[in-house]
C-alpha cells in the first residue's frame, strides 16, 4: 500500500495514465468530462517511424520501461479495423477539428493545429491502444501447366492457350502456361485440364506496408 501511495506521489496520474491512454498532448483518451471523452482509444500512426527514430534507446530499456518512449499517438473513437487502398475510403485523423482542449501546453509557443494522419492498415484493440495486425492476403491462386510446356500448347494443341505464363519471382522461366485463366469457358477450361500433364498450383500472398516501413 505504502509503494502505491508513494507512485501516487510522485506521478499525480498514475492512476489515469492505468486507466486511459493518452495522447501525444497529455489528454486522457475516453476520460469523463474531457475534451477527449467521446474519443476512448489511442492510436499511433507513425509507429513505425517512431521505433527507427529511438531504436537505441529502445534497446536498452527493460520492456516495462518502454513507456518512456514518445510515440506520435492521437485518440479516436474506434480502432481501425480494415485496411483500405481506395483513396475515397482512407481514413484521416487529427487535423484542426482535433480536441485540443485539454492539452498540456509546454510554452506559449504551442502549436494548437493537430496534422493529419492518413491512416490505411488494421489493428487491435489492446487497452485502448490500436495496435497494428498484418496486413497479408491471399491473392488469387493460379494453376500453371509445366508440361506439355507452352510453345508447343500455343503450336499443336487446340486449346486455346495464346500466351506463356510470367511470373514475377522466376522471370526466367517463361514456358508455362496457365490452365483455366480468367474468362475461360468451362468447356474451353475442360480440355486445358485433361491436356496438361504436369501442373503446379501458385498461391501467393500480398503484404501491405507503409511505404517507409517494414515487417519488424
Amino acid at each position: 500500500i505504502s509503494v502505491t501511495v508513494m507512485s501516487v506521489i510522485k506521478e499525480p496520474d498514475i492512476v489515469n495514465i492505468l486507466r486511459y491512454p493518452r495522447d501525444e498532448y497529455g489528454q486522457f483518451c475516453g476520460q469523463p468530462g474531457s475534451a477527449t471523452e467521446d474519443l476512448p482509444r489511442a492510436l499511433y500512426p507513425t509507429l513505425d517511424a517512431d521505433f527507427a527514430s529511438q531504436v537505441a534507446e529502445a534497446s536498452s530499456l527493460p520492456f516495462w520501461e518502454y513507456y518512456k518512449l514518445k510515440f506520435t499517438s492521437l485518440c479516436v473513437a474506434e480502432c481501425p479495423d480494415g485496411l483500405s487502398l481506395s483513396e475515397s475510403a482512407l481514413s484521416v485523423y487529427g487535423g484542426a477539428d482535433y480536441p485540443t482542449g485539454d492539452a498540456v501546453k509546454d510554452d506559449s509557443s504551442w502549436n494548437y493545429t493537430t496534422p493529419e494522419f492518413t491512416y490505411t492498415f488494421r489493428t487491435a484493440n489492446l487497452y485502448g491502444r490500436c495496435l497494428p495486425l498484418g496486413n497479408t492476403f491471399a491473392a488469387p491462386e493460379q494453376v500453371l501447366c509445366v508440361s506439355p510446356n507452352c510453345s508447343y500448347a500455343m503450336s499443336a494443341l487446340a486449346i486455346n492457350v495464346t500466351e506463356c505464363a510470367v511470373i514475377p519471382s522466376r522471370a526466367d522461366e517463361r514456358e508455362t502456361w496457365e490452365v483455366c485463366a480468367e474468362d475461360t469457358g468451362s468447356a474451353v477450361c475442360d480440355a486445358q485440364e485433361k491436356a496438361c500433364e504436369v501442373a503446379v498450383r501458385v498461391e501467393t500472398a500480398q503484404t501491405f506496408l507503409p511505404a517507409d516501413g517494414d515487417e519488424t
